[in-house]
């Protein structure tokens, strides 16, 4: 299966230059934020964890760099590399293109409804 259809294509993005405690507070409500630049080009992902391991300063000051992810990529493919990044939350793209974030939490709940799919005799 390919991660296609569980991209969050649905996303807040926010500015490479804002400040990490005004970013701290936005992710108490969010898991994640889209980062771009000032040419509103995506340039990474932050999360709770990227901003406690760098607390002050701007989002430019963080690593937001994600192993990124293709949309004809696999569901084990997305898992492996989330595993070897330790990322819950990675970039996808087409081409070139940003089109969207997948999350460990969508792709173990995939997993796990597969499984039980299975377990039944409907797979």
């Amino acid at each position: 299966m390919f991660v296609a259809p569980l991209i969050d294509k649905y996303f807040n993005q926010v500015c490479i230059h804002e400040d990490l405690s005004e970013v701290s507070e936005w992710l108490k409500e969010l898991s994640y934020l889209v980062v771009v630049n000032d040419d509103l080009k995506v340039e990474g992902i932050i999360t709770l964890k990227d901003v406690h391991l760098h607390p002050y300063g701007e989002i430019i000051d963080c690593d937001i760099q994600k192993p990124v992810l293709h949309s004809s990529d696999t569901v084990p493919e997305a898992l492996d590399l989330m595993v070897r990044s330790n990322a819950d939350f990675l970039p996808v793209f087409d081409n070139d293109r940003f089109i969207g974030v997948i999350s460990w939490k969508t792709l173990a709940g995939r997993l796990v409804t597969l499984l039980n799919m299975e377990q039944a005799g409907q797979l």
